[in-house]
């Protein structure tokens, strides 16, 4: 089993990340959420890499801390999360 270290924003976790789509790639820093089911990325790291989300037609009801959103289900050509 890996271990991985977390980055501290304040009293939140975060974790570094990669993401690469079609026209580019993006480093990112994602909060960790333990209760979390989805990954949610900025819609603005999604455009860079040539993935806008406004394209994708499959969507998910997600709860969110501002309430129940639907939000499009993008796919990208790599996915990678680890530590710091």
């Amino acid at each position: 089993m890996k271990i991985y270290k977390t980055l501290k924003l304040g009293n939140l976790m975060a974790v570094r990340a990669y993401v690469k789509g079609p026209e580019g790639e993006a480093h990112v820093k994602l909060l960790v959420d333990t209760g979390s089911t989805y990954t949610i990325i900025a819609q603005e790291i999604l455009e860079l890499i040539g993935c806008p989300p406004a394209l994708w037609n499959k969507r998910r009801r997600v709860s969110t801390a501002s309430g129940i959103e639907m939000l499009p289900v993008v796919e990208t050509d790599i996915f990678i999360v680890w530590g710091n």
